[in-house]
């Protein structure tokens, strides 16, 4: 019996623990947190105040809520309990989806005309972008369908150039609250279900890299992702093309948190510059390219000049955006500028917390571990900064060494400070004295882009005996067998457009700004596919999201990338299969995707003799139409030819990259809905050069005959389209 006892007793306490309900203390403290903005300002504690500036820094989106949560649960002006309450208000308020809760006025921007413009039609767009996302089954689908539909209403000119980017950064937002409140009930779960308190288990999750809010998006997209997206897209995009024309029907708005009162704000000012940490680069960068706009919008009043003075932190932000609001709706310049600052921080997802009086490496450990000359930094730069920024330096260099396993920075300085050229770049790699230059307020997100800038003075050095130049440059006005040369002439050295120019405009026609461009794109593409990302090392997110350094991602055709990896090997060599990966990846023989596909429809005005073509029903042969018309149509026709052609060897050849039902139709029709919308773009601009009061249907009902009978649509199953290629016998 005693026997049986002791079995007993064991057998209880191997048993998993009882599950615990967190429900009502989350409440709790979110009730509590909320009875505080109702307060007077004057009668708020310090911390009180604290609190409720993490509230409103996570009503603005300003970075994930988890990484907020974390910043709360070691915050030095917070004692325990309420380090844990603030906490656990931020994770209810997350559970309960009000985390990110944009104003739709930053999407005035995405109207032609008037109406376009007006906050009812803006409000539409937020409410079909917030639906598109919320509602899908994968959030990251929802968001991809979204630029889609944004990009087939630009190429029809229903909405402005700017419109397909604003949408894109309103989706990622719309897909970061929809995943963290997919991420939060995860946690409390799994929390409940082991026994533990959520928070215990967050900072773990964190430090496993556990939070889908908090996963990169650079990473190659699974063939699955983008054709679930195509089969939202095209419904998304009819409905985006009725708000633009005045036709779409008022959605109920979400309804966020109130802004923080201005009092409030005004009193989270002062406290946020007593503890004095460093600036937020995606803040700091965003608010220098927004200041001349809002100068101009608030006619360079003080309450701006505050704004851009102040607002460089994540706090300060937060409070001095409430201040130039002063209670009243905010100005959509002010609402855009939001907008793209939490878009931004998106790229410091997976931030360690830092605050004044944490430890971080000496100079000395930089020098001995990455075999630097030197980390010094400008007198002006605070002496309670410099372990951040020396941590920063640290984890950037830790991860770029794991993307380089031969990376060599032997006898490279960096300084922090001044870069001597304030206005015009971001950072500066000085050849001269081989020393990289980061501001404190822009530098973060640049570490990538300078090095490679070192990596390219090294080969230059080694190879052509020149100390003060780059070796790209050099090589391209080198003839010869020069392999190195040969590589460099096929880079894309054609100008940016204005959306990736970055603060250094035309010089990245230069092939060393283009090599370093690249760099970023390859280690932030390579780090994405390990689950990691370095806000430190590129602020690139995507191909779309490019951030405030002067990044892009790998192209869709893979031509940047089979030029780029040569140069790579040369100066800092891969193992052969991690450059096969690469080249697998993002190379000339990756297989483009339905977006790449549909996005060379959208854009179809190139050299059409250069396309492969098969007969097809012409649209253009109607003499009242201009040539230059007719020869635009014509090339768009060839385009959507050549895509359908592509996507119908790609998947006969392989029918895992359409494993969806019925995916392959909604590939097809999304190409199709591309090509048909840039047709309408082409005939709207036509009749407006004319004066033709006219829809762009009705001038194609009554100037395109309408397809011919033989011209049956290929957009049904695999199988048929494979037939009527004639792969399958």
């Amino acid at each position: 019996m005693a026997l049986l006892g002791v079995l007993g007793g064991c057998g209880r306490a191997e048993r998993a623990p009882e599950p615990l309900a967190h429900d009502a203390e989350l409440a709790r403290a979110w009730t509590d947190v909320r009875a505080l903005a109702g307060r007077d300002a004057a009668v708020l504690t310090d911390t009180q105040t604290v609190t409720l500036g993490y509230v409103e820094r996570l009503r603005l989106g300003l970075g994930s809520p988890f990484r907020l949560m974390d910043y709360a649960l070691q915050d030095p002006r917070l004692d325990a309990a309420t380090r844990t309450r603030t906490a656990m208000a931020l994770l209810q308020a997350t559970r309960e989806g009000r985390a990110y809760a944009l104003d739709p006025r930053a999407l005035s921007l995405m109207g032609v005309d008037s109406a376009g413009r007006a906050p009812g039609t803006a409000r539409m767009h937020l409410a079909l972008i917030d639906r598109a996302v919320s509602e899908a089954a994968d959030a990251r689908a929802g968001e991809l369908a979204v630029r889609a539909a944004y990009q087939i209403a630009a190429a029809e000119r229903l909405v402005t150039a700017q419109a397909p980017t604003l949408a894109a950064q309103a989706a990622a937002l719309a897909r970061d609250r929809t995943t963290a409140r997919r991420d939060a009930e995860r946690l409390v779960a799994a929390a409940d279900s082991a026994g533990r308190h959520p928070l215990a288990l967050l900072r773990e999750w964190r430090a496993a890299r556990r939070f889908a809010v908090e996963a990169p998006t650079g990473a190659a997209r699974p063939p699955y992702r983008e054709v679930r997206a195509s089969a939202l897209a095209v419904p998304l995009a009819a409905r985006v093309r009725a708000v633009a024309m005045g036709r779409g029907a008022p959605e109920r708005e979400r309804v966020p948190l109130r802004p923080l009162p201005v009092a409030v704000a005004r009193r989270l000012t002062a406290l946020a510059r007593a503890q004095d940490p460093p600036p937020s680069a995606p803040i700091a960068v965003t608010l220098d390219r927004y200041g001349p706009e809002l100068r101009r919008a608030f006619g360079g009043s003080q309450a701006v000049e505050q704004f851009l003075a102040r607002g460089r932190t994540e706090e300060r932000f937060a409070a001095e955006l409430a201040r130039l609001a002063d209670g009243d709706d905010p100005h959509p310049r002010a609402a855009l500028v939001a907008m793209e600052a939490a878009v931004a921080l998106r790229a410091y997802a997976q931030e360690a917390v830092w605050y004044p009086g944490f430890p971080a490496p000496m100079e000395a450990d930089l020098k001995r571990a990455y075999g630097l000359a030197a980390v010094g930094f400008d007198g002006d730069v605070p002496v309670h900064w410099r372990p951040y920024y020396r941590r920063m330096l640290a984890e950037s260099l830790t991860d770029l060494e794991s993307v380089l396993p031969g990376l060599d920075l032997h006898g490279l300085s960096f300084r922090f400070g001044r870069t001597g050229r304030q206005g015009s770049a971001i950072a500066l790699h000085y050849p001269a004295s081989r020393r990289i230059h980061l501001p404190p307020a822009s530098g973060p997100g640049t570490v990538a882009h300078e090095v490679a800038h070192d990596l390219d003075w090294q080969v230059g050095r080694d190879r052509y005996g020149r100390r003060g130049a780059y070796a790209t440059d050099l090589a391209l006005h080198r003839r010869g067998a020069d392999d190195f040369a040969a590589a460099v002439r096929l880079l894309p050295l054609g100008a940016p457009s204005d959306a990736r120019a970055g603060p250094e405009g035309g010089r990245h026609e230069r092939p060393a700004e283009v090599f370093a461009r690249l760099f970023d794109g390859f280690v932030t593409s390579t780090l994405a596919a390990r689950g990691r990302s370095n806000g430190y090392l590129s602020s690139l997110q995507d191909d779309v999201l490019t951030g405030h350094g002067t990044a892009v991602a790998p192209d869709a055709r893979g031509e940047g990338a089979e030029a780029f990896l040569p140069l790579l090997m040369v100066a800092s060599p891969l193992p052969e299969s991690q450059a096969a990966e690469f080249r697998l990846r993002w190379g000339a023989r990756r297989t483009p995707g339905p977006f790449a596909l549909m996005g060379e429809v959208a854009e179809a005005g190139g050299d059409a003799a250069a396309l492969r073509r098969r007969p097809w029903r012409s649209l253009v042969d109607v003499s009242s139409l201009d040539a230059s018309v007719r020869e635009r149509i014509v090339e768009i026709e060839r385009a959507r030819d050549e895509a359908l052609w592509t996507r119908t060897m790609l998947v006969c050849a392989n029918p895992f990259l359409s494993p969806v039902a019925d995916g392959e139709a909604a590939v097809r029709a999304l190409i199709d809905a591309a090509a048909d919308a840039r047709i309408r773009g082409i005939l709207r601009r036509f009749a407006r050069a004319r004066g033709i009061d006219a829809e762009p249907d009705v001038l194609r009902t009554a100037w395109l005959p309408a397809p011919a009978p033989d011209a049956a649509d290929e957009s049904g199953a695999v199988g048929s389209a494979c037939a009527n290629a004639g792969l399958l016998r």
